[in-house]
């Protein structure tokens, strides 16, 4: 708390404020963490100590400890709001908070569905009192695994787009789930160890892709997510174009489209990409970390990716993790990012899908109300569609539906 103060004193408020998401994980020898501070808050001190730190830090004054140890939560309130109003939309502070060592991202955010979580103020949950802005690692040891973390922009025109659905505030997400009978051509590298070289079937696939695509343009969907290993790199750049031409002709089309994944070559390695894009020009990408093992005799032959990479908008962090890395025991932990949105590309069976919802109800309800959009596509067998999970479970039907996603209201 003292070097928090130190950088209020010195007018480094950004670095201030980081640090106070830092120390308000951890339990200090003197209890000083976020249980703490929400045990003790007395709701008329906060509201009052918080009108007298806006103040201080309005006319560029120091902050005295006793008064910050009073009502921690009323500081890191005044802050949040105070920083936000010299803050343009969306801008992002690049990489140079450093707290114990470690770097982290500060993203102004405008949604606040992460404070709407049923346990909003559970032990820990930074979000509920962190409103206008998220702090994330540039880096993180996530279950044994060395992960970088990144954070990209919208363009200006996508965010324009995007602020409709704020103004409208719901989402129309258009998941997709393909009942075309295409399979998949697999290079094998030993017994077991496949890569997905080509489609059965790839002109009745993209049939079956084009189908999907007018489908959601006339339910006027906002989003379109499409399963895991399902549209080649061919296809994608093909549904790329679609987006970008529909909109050059004047139609109102999809705003994000993630054109699910695919295995392709990046160099020298074999990988999963996915690529979310809008007006057909790629905003994020993602190379799954987390391949599968034993899917029905089959292990994915590719190199695993190491980076998460997130997409600030107006609706939030939006991630793009590829089946595994959203629910994976050894993959990601999320708590520790926070999305508001993860679009997932999925290929499974009921024994995956039920881990997904396991995963997207602790997301939505626990700690950041994420909302988690999963397009799943069987690997054989019988059909198992996707699902979209914002604060209630919404399973899609048999090849493919829209859900209409409720977000709430936005910050400044």
């Amino acid at each position: 708390m003292d070097k928090a103060l130190d950088d209020i004193s010195n007018g480094r408020l950004r670095d201030a404020l980081v640090r106070l998401w830092v120390i308000a994980a951890w339990r200090t020898d003197d209890d000083f963490n976020l249980n703490a501070w929400e045990r003790d808050t007395i709701e008329a001190r906060f509201d009052r100590l918080y009108k007298n730190f806006r103040k201080l830090l309005n006319e560029g004054k120091s902050i005295g400890p006793a008064q910050a140890r009073q009502e921690p939560l009323a500081l890191v309130r005044a802050l949040d709001d105070h920083i936000a109003l010299d803050t343009p939309a969306l801008s992002l502070k690049r990489v140079e908070h450093e707290v114990d060592s470690v770097k982290y991202w500060l993203v102004r955010l405008h949604a606040v569905r992460r404070t709407k979580a049923p346990y909003a103020r559970q032990a820990n949950n930074r979000a509920a009192w962190f409103i206008c802005h998220a702090v994330i690692p540039a880096s993180i040891e996530s279950r044994g695994v060395s992960l970088l973390v990144r954070v990209r922009h919208a363009d200006a025109l996508t965010n324009e787009r995007l602020r409709s659905c704020a103004d409208e505030q719901s989402v129309r997400v258009y998941v997709a789930h393909f009942t075309d009978k295409v399979g998949i051509i697999w290079l094998a590298n030993g017994t077991r160890k496949k890569f997905a070289k080509a489609l059965t079937d790839e002109p009745a696939r993209m049939v079956a892709i084009n189908a999907h695509l007018e489908s959601a343009a006339k339910a006027n969907a906002h989003i379109v997510v499409f399963p895991e290993l399902t549209v080649t790199p061919d296809q994608r750049a093909a549904v790329h174009r679609w987006q970008r031409n529909r909109f050059d002709d004047g139609n109102s089309g999809p705003i994000l489209m993630l054109a699910g994944s695919f295995h392709e070559r990046d160099s020298q390695r074999h990988i999963n990409r996915a690529e979310l894009s809008g007006l057909g020009v790629t905003l994020l990408t993602h190379i799954k970390i987390r391949p599968f093992g034993n899917a029905r005799g089959i292990a994915e032959d590719i190199a695993s990716g190491n980076t998460i990479q997130m997409l600030s908008t107006v609706l939030g962090l939006i991630a793009i993790p590829i089946c595994k890395d959203f629910n994976d025991v050894a993959g990601v932990d999320w708590f520790q990012i926070g999305p508001d949105w993860c679009l997932v590309p999925s290929m499974g069976d009921d024994k995956s899908l039920h881990a997904h919802q396991a995963q997207a109800e602790t997301l939505g309800k626990v700690a950041f109300s994420t909302i988690s959009a999963i397009a799943n596509q069987e690997l054989e067998s019988a059909p198992f569609p996707g699902f979209v999970y914002a604060g209630e479970h919404m399973p899609t039907a048999t090849g493919g539906a829209l859900v209409t996603v409720k977000i709430g209201e936005t910050v400044r």
